[in-house]
């Protein structure tokens, strides 16, 4: 109950696994300095988490930005 208020009206009625969905989330966490800082924050810290060593890391997960 308490999702409904807190989803953005551009992406509420729109599958989760839709590629428009994320494209559209990325696209509103940019033009949102506060939120854009929060996941860059986010972003800093786990990757300061990851193990030294050559090639890429793959992020797994239901809601990747």
């Amino acid at each position: 109950m308490l999702a409904l208020p807190l989803e953005n009206p551009l992406t509420r009625d729109m599958d989760l696994d839709s590629p428009e969905t994320t494209a559209r989330r990325m696209k509103l966490i940019r033009q949102k300095p506060f939120l854009r800082r929060i996941y860059e924050e986010w972003y800093r810290s786990i990757a300061a988490d990851l193990p030294p060593g050559p090639g890429q890391v793959l992020e797994l997960g239901k809601n990747a930005l």
